[in-house]
């Protein structure tokens, strides 16, 4: 099962229901479903920030921070603490050595004593399908979490339990199986360290 584009995986839906078309709201409801329960190498992406001060915002498609590091020579790795290490560790000026995540914001800590550049790399949003050639990596890596779970969400729009129920069974299991795959790629090269108000 290969899909190029949204055209292809309506196309399979379709075919799954008799022709008929579910609502736009199915596809909808697959994408934030697929946000909030996985997380694979292809929902990753890499931004640069400018900061000068304690905080900068996110990108508007952030989920969840993979690495942040300030990118200059040598490369300074910052460490993930939680808001308590923050406000317990507090300094007012220097360079930063490690971040907190809050309500959308990047904060650092010490507060920037100049301008940095600080690259982080995180999980992004899922955007939407909406345009019949829209795709993206998850799409084509991954063809059976789309399918399933938007049979599973078209069935529930036309009442079907009993094919519902098959339908997410078979999501469910797919997606099972991808995140625990992803798992054990990203932690095979070596032992989880443990960070100052991190945990593995």
């Amino acid at each position: 099962m290969t899909f190029a584009t949204f055209a292809d995986l309506k196309t399979n839906v379709r075919n799954a229901f008799n022709d008929r078309e579910p609502p736009a709201f199915v596809y909808t409801l697959v994408t934030a479903e697929l946000n909030t329960r996985l997380r694979v190498l292809q929902m990753e992406t890499e931004v640069d920030l400018a900061v000068s001060g304690e905080s900068t915002a996110l990108p508007a498609d952030f989920l969840e921070v993979r690495h942040v590091y300030l990118d200059q020579v040598p490369r300074v790795e910052l460490d993930l603490i939680s808001e308590f290490s923050k406000s317990s560790t507090y300094r007012s000026s220097g360079e930063p050595r490690a971040y907190t995540i809050i309500n959308g914001f990047i904060l650092l800590n010490p507060v920037p004593d100049g301008s940095y550049t600080v690259t982080m790399r995180y999980i992004a949003k899922l955007a939407d399908l909406s345009a019949d050639a829209d795709t993206n990596a998850v799409l084509t890596t991954f063809p059976s979490l789309y399918l399933y779970s938007s049979l599973h969400q078209a069935a529930m729009w036309e009442g079907d339990g009993e094919a519902a129920a098959k339908y997410e069974q078979t999501f469910e299991m797919s997606l099972d199986k991808i995140n625990k795959r992803e798992q054990r790629a990203r932690f095979s090269g070596g032992p989880l360290k443990s960070y100052a108000g991190v945990a593995p």
